[in-house]
This record gives structure tokens, C-alpha cells and sequence, in this order.
């Protein structure tokens, strides 16, 4: 909220868009590049984050080898690497997409 709050403070071009309008009518609600990327890469974490961590405990539960043969750093690991992994990938290609959808927008400029 506040972080939004604050990218609409912006002249428009530094990361606020503003609706051209009168005093009475709304403004664009679009969220900021950034702050889509960040809910798109922990949606997709999070899911990541859940599927392993049920996994690591199964696996730790039921499975001697993996009990004994992992400490807990390699599990902690297990556990948290999805969650980077699918975090980064989904909020890069999240900017890759609105970066893509404005230049679209916009045109190619000529020079």
C-alpha cells in the first residue's frame, strides 16, 4: 500500500501512471512493475515452498536413508531451494512480460 502509494506520487514516467483527468475522476489502480513481479514470484514460491517442505518431511519421515543420510542443512536446503528458484523465475519473466507489453504500447522508437 504504501509502496504504491508512493510509485503514484511519481511524475508520470518515474514509475507512476496517472489517468489524464479532471479532479473528480479516478486514477489508474495499475500496480508498478515491481510490485506485480513480487506477487507473481511469491505466488509461484510459496507453492514451490509448500510441495518441498511436505516432501522433505515425508522423505525424513519414512525413509531411514534420507533420515540418516542428509543433515539438517542439506534438508533445510531441500526445503528452500524451490521456493528461490521458482520465486526468481516467475518475477523475471513477469518483468520480461510488462517490459515486453509496453514496448509493444509504445512502438520501437526512431532515430
Amino acid at each position: 500500500e504504501a509502496l504504491q502509494s508512493f510509485a503514484m506520487s511519481l511524475p508520470h514516467g518515474e514509475g507512476g501512471s496517472r489517468a489524464s483527468g479532471g479532479p473528480g475522476e479516478a486514477q489508474s489502480a495499475r500496480p508498478t512493475p515491481a510490485t506485480e513481479a513480487l506477487e507473481a514470484g511469491l505466488t509461484s514460491g510459496l507453492k514451490g515452498l509448500a510441495a518441498s517442505s511436505v516432501s522433505v518431511f515425508l522423505a525424513n519421515q519414512y525413509w531411514p536413508a534420507f533420515r540418516h543420510g542428509l543433515n539438517v542443512s542439506a534438508k533445510t536446503a531441500l526445503v528452500v531451494t524451490p521456493f528461490f528458484f521458482y520465486f526468481f523465475l516467475d518475477a523475471e519473466h513477469q518483468l520480461a512480460e510488462r517490459r515486453l507489453s509496453e514496448y509493444s504500447r509504445k512502438g520501437p522508437e526512431r532515430g
